[in-house]
Order: C-alpha cells, then sequence, then structure tokens
C-alpha cells in the first residue's frame, strides 16, 4: 500500500487529449520544408564544394535553423510545450530570414520581370507561413493542448 497516496488517487491517471490535427499537419509540413530539406540541400552544396570554402560558415547558419526546425518539430508533435515555443521561433526566424533574401533581392533588381512576380509570390508565402505558424501554435486551443499533454 502506498502511504502517500489512496488506490484510487494512483489509478486515476489524466488522460491525454488527442493530438490536434493542425499540430500534425504544421509540425510535418514545416518539419520536411523548412527542416528535412534545408538540411539535405546544405549537405548536398557544401559536400558537393559549391558553396566556396570561405563562405561554408554562412552556409552553416540556415544548416543550424533547418536542424532546430527538426528536433523542435518532433518535441512539438510528441506535445512537449517548450518545444513548441522553440518551434514557433526557430519558424519565425527561417522563414523571416528568407522573407529578407526574397525582399532583398528583389530591391537590388536581381530579378527579371516575370521571375520578380514569382519572387513577390514567394514573399507573399512566407509571410502566411509565418503567421499561420504563430497563430496556430498561440491559440488558447494548442496552449491548451500542450499544458494538458505529457510528453511520451
Amino acid at each position: 500500500m502506498n502511504r502517500w497516496f489512496s488506490p484510487e488517487e494512483t489509478t486515476q491517471i489524466p488522460e491525454r487529449p488527442p493530438r490536434l490535427v493542425g499540430v500534425s499537419i504544421l509540425t510535418i509540413w514545416f518539419g520536411i520544408t523548412a527542416g528535412l530539406m534545408p538540411v539535405i540541400l546544405m549537405t548536398i552544396s557544401i559536400t558537393q564544394q559549391a558553396v566556396p570554402e570561405d563562405q561554408n560558415i554562412f552556409a552553416c547558419i540556415p544548416l543550424i535553423l533547418s536542424a532546430g526546425v527538426i528536433f523542435t518539430a518532433i518535441g512539438t508533435w510528441r506535445g512537449h510545450d517548450p518545444s513548441r515555443l522553440g518551434f514557433i521561433i526557430f519558424v519565425l526566424v527561417y522563414y523571416s530570414i528568407a522573407l529578407f533574401n526574397e525582399y532583398s533581392s528583389v530591391r537590388m533588381g536581381i530579378y527579371t520581370e516575370d521571375s520578380e512576380l514569382q519572387a513577390m509570390g514567394r514573399i507573399l508565402r512566407y509571410i502566411v507561413f509565418i503567421l499561420v505558424n504563430t497563430w496556430y501554435f498561440l491559440r488558447p486551443k494548442t496552449i491548451e493542448f500542450y499544458r494538458h499533454s505529457k510528453s511520451a
């Protein structure tokens, strides 16, 4: 017999709430598009020497950000609240840098008129990604899921 808890208290373990569909969709989507794909592409670029040797340190910055997205996406998907906060930050930083790069390229006139429209579409897409990710993971229903969820 447990001297700290009565038998009724030890058998009543709170049930884990079901994972929200949006959590699964967004963590998998951003884990692949902002995490796995950039890691693979940057690794190939560095190993194939597509990046000059003196620029390798700058190529590692997006690699570190993408690895952070992958690890926090896994923790977020599993219901770990600190990972959720880290995931929001990593996705925000990753897409903010991508947004800045696209905007700078458009302002410098690197694109032709046709490809400039595509660049503007990417800029809009990055803004939407940032807003959707931040809104979804900071909304009360999602926060409630993470407050009641314990990492398995």
